[in-house]
């Protein structure tokens, strides 16, 4: 059976997945299409808590210097 995305050329495995940031990408496979789908909805749902936890902080940080300069 032929591969058919690039990733699954790349990588030579099926049900393959991309995950690339700024310094490094990995590539992680599943054995089978359940796995790799179960895989991107963890690492989605990391993100979103990643990015929860960035914005929760940013605002945290914005009050503190609310407090410090009187200006709102």
């Amino acid at each position: 059976m032929p591969l058919n995305s690039s990733i699954a050329n790349t990588t030579g495995k099926k049900h393959a997945i991309e995950v690339s940031t700024r310094d490094i990408t990995y590539f992680m496979y599943g054995d089978s299409e359940k796995d790799k789908d179960e895989w991107i909805g963890v690492i989605g749902r990391a993100i979103v808590q990643s990015s929860s936890t960035i914005i929760r902080d940013e605002e945290q940080a914005d009050s503190d210097d609310e407090e410090d300069t009187g200006y709102r």
